[in-house]
């Protein structure tokens, strides 16, 4: 038996146009943007967050019209109720029988009236729980499906969110004349020239003279024509008066709707647009969906710019062509799994992590400089009182429809505490803004007033219009911190949380506009319906990317009772350095599960000094140098702890700190 869990998801609802796809940048809320972030190695996996220790983001997701509008939390108009099949990709089911399932044999003998029915999943499905020990899913098998498609509309050889503006030529009526156009077709390829043959005819009973010219648009030019010098026409009653021109296009605009116009034809003190879509010439490299595109591309002087309106690599898949992802289907993996569009190699894959989206996280919220909120108990929480007006179950809501798809389960839970009153200038003297100062001083200002210490959190979000966040709304930060300017986004925060457990920004490049503009972590903060899992349903453990038959968090230790090591090595490597390989893992309830480790203290005792060791992965990769020959015994001392929060929400610390003598291979 197969089923499929139909989940409804409480999502904002913003505003939007049906028609065509907005180019949205940073600067329609707070300016321009800086983007900070290192995504990690598609092959390995590998991300030591080293680098910035930020994660930049755009985040507006309102806007979906060519001229975007503006917005800000403050404006921000909020719905609820809005229903989606979950707030993860619609084409991934909930697969065969569930755990869920009860055996009702109508004997009365208790051999299989309750109780989960355990089965075999098939190849395609991977479980949502940990298999018994027969190898059988207890749980729900859900349907992998991580190859690269278009959840939206396929036009001129793209995936659009939204179908994208109509180029059909069409007669239209002006100063007493009906147009008739031919010779333009929809897409056109740069530099070629088109001669395009206006045909005005007079439908009444008297003549018609009315003034008349042609403009090119920004795209295009006039190379030759009929309206130049003419002035107007005189168009007796049933006759056709014809006009022709010659038109270049000059710069390939396919990507961008809002500029498919070629020429505006002024008749009398009106006018109207000829449309005309500039495509890629057949040298461009790809063939794909009828059109040709370059593999790359960048529209500037320097790639990376501007935001979003770029890209460095692109396949063509089935037909269509994807700017800014890298695979198809997992055979462009290299052995890793192509999760729309990306290789990754295992989750959590941004080094940003500090844990997975599974157990209970308590999640603080400083609010301050907020005018209508100063005074009072800074320590005091203020959730039940401003949670609701804020929507903070909003972000759980949307990682619950997704576990629900991805697991068949719901495996997290967040508390809410929420702090304000606070103004920064009773306890940050700096002038730069800059997160890690201003966070420091806070967390000392706190303390101060008695307050819970704010590592006692699993995530903490800080909310300041004065913090300098590299012109972006939001930023999410090493430790599970997150600064912003607003907090009336409820999907923004789940946008930045999702960086937290491992996502990457899917907004920076071209397929922004495409394929991923629709995914929370694509800026969709509800301009384009309830956001989708795109890309983070791989990275954050909502897929089987180990291919092992369990979807990755299902694998997870949420509340450990203590850390093991549960392997390590030391190898000497080609170059005569040594690799030291380990595994440190959570044990819950007997059971070994995957903990998110971001650092470890390694010493090689009596031969190195401590190292803080940063790698993300499972399986840590620690290169050192030649100390001991092969054959040689050392001891290998590995110190880590590892923060979360029981089933009671109670803050709680696992450490490990053990020496182990490894025989060096």
């Amino acid at each position: 038996m197969r089923t499929t869990l139909a989940i409804a998801v409480v999502v904002l609802a913003l505003t939007g146009c049906p028609s065509e796809p907005a180019v949205v940048t940073d600067a329609e809320v707070t300016g321009s943007d800086t983007d900070t972030d290192t995504e990690a190695d598609a092959e390995t996996g590998a991300e030591t967050g080293a680098e910035t220790g930020a994660e930049t983001e755009t985040e507006t997701g309102a806007e979906t019209g060519a001229e975007a509008e503006t917005e800000t939390g403050a404006e921000t108009e909020t719905e609820t109720g809005a229903e989606t099949e979950t707030g993860a990709e619609a084409e991934t089911e909930t697969g065969a029988e569930t755990g869920a399932e009860t055996e009702t044999d109508g004997d009365g003998d208790g051999d299989g009236d309750s109780g989960p029915v355990a089965v075999a999943c098939a190849a395609d499905e991977a479980c949502g729980e940990r298999l018994t020990v027969d190898g059988l899913c207890p749980g729900a098998c859900i349907l992998q499906r991580p190859e690269l498609t278009c959840p939206g509309t396929v036009a001129y050889g793209l995936c659009w969110p939204t179908p994208p503006g109509d180029v059909t030529l069409s007669d239209v009526e002006a100063g007493g004349l009906l147009w008739h156009t031919e010779g333009i077709g929809e897409v056109t390829p740069q530099g070629q020239p088109v001669s395009v043959v206006f045909s005005a005819t007079n439908q009444g009973a008297e003549s018609v003279t009315v003034a008349v010219d042609l403009e090119a648009a920004p795209d295009w030019l006039v190379e030759s024509s009929d309206f130049d010098g003419l002035g107007s026409i005189t168009v007796a009653p049933a006759q056709t008066r014809t006009l022709e021109a010659t038109l270049v296009p000059t710069r390939p605009n396919i990507f961008e709707p809002w500029a498919w116009t070629a020429a505006t034809v002024l008749v009398g003190e009106k006018g109207w647009t000829l449309p005309g879509i500039v495509g890629f010439g057949t040298d461009a490299g790809t063939a794909c969906g009828g059109q040709d595109f370059p593999q790359t591309w960048c529209p500037g002087s320097k790639c990376g710019e501007p935001q979003g309106g770029f890209y460095v690599s692109s396949v063509c898949c089935d037909g269509v062509f994807h700017p800014g992802s890298v695979c198809c289907t997992s055979d462009d993996c290299f052995g890793n799994v192509c999760v729309d569009g990306r290789c990754m190699a295992e989750a959590p894959h941004l080094g940003w992590a500090n844990d997975a989206p599974i157990g209970h996280q308590r999640i603080l919220l400083v609010l301050v400089d907020q005018p209508d909120l100063s005074g009072g108990d800074v320590c005091a929480d203020r959730s039940a009182e401003l949670g609701p007006m804020l929507q903070l179950d909003q972000v759980e809501a949307w990682y619950d429809a997704v576990s629900q798809q991805r697991l068949g389960r719901d495996v997290l839970a967040l508390q809410w505490t929420v702090r304000a009153g606070l103004v920064s200038g009773d306890f940050y003297a700096g002038s730069d803004w800059f997160f890690d100062d201003y966070y420091e001083a806070l967390e000392q200002h706190l303390a101060d007033a008695g307050c819970a210490p704010l590592d006692g959190f699993d995530k903490v979000v800080v909310v300041s219009p004065l913090l300098e966040l590299m012109g972006s709304t939001a930023q999410a930060f090493l430790g599970g911190r997150i600064g912003s300017h607003t907090a009336n986004l409820p999907l923004l925060f789940a946008h930045e949380l999702g960086h937290t457990y491992g996502a990457t920004d899917l907004y920076l490049d071209l397929g922004a506009r495409f394929r991923y503009r629709v995914d929370l972590m694509g800026d969709n903060l509800g301009g384009f319906g309830p956001p989708t899992d795109g890309v983070l349903r791989g990275e954050i453990g909502y897929m089987d990317l180990d291919q092992d038959g369990v979807v990755d968090l299902a694998r997870f230790a949420a509340a450990p009772d203590a850390l093991v090591v549960s392997e390590l090595s030391a190898t000497v490597s080609k170059k005569d350095s040594i690799e030291l390989h380990y595994r440190i893992e959570g044990l819950e309830g007997g059971e070994p599960g995957r903990v998110v480790i971001p650092e470890v203290t390694v010493t090689v005792v009596g031969l190195t000094e401590p190292t803080l060791h940063q790698d993300i992965r499972a399986e840590k990769v620690l290169v050192i140098d030649p100390v001991a020959a092969k054959g040689e015994t050392i001891s290998i001392r590995l110190e880590a702890s590892y923060r979360f929060s029981d089933a009671t929400f109670t803050p709680k610390v696992v450490t490990l700190d053990q020496t182990i003598p490894v025989t060096v291979q």
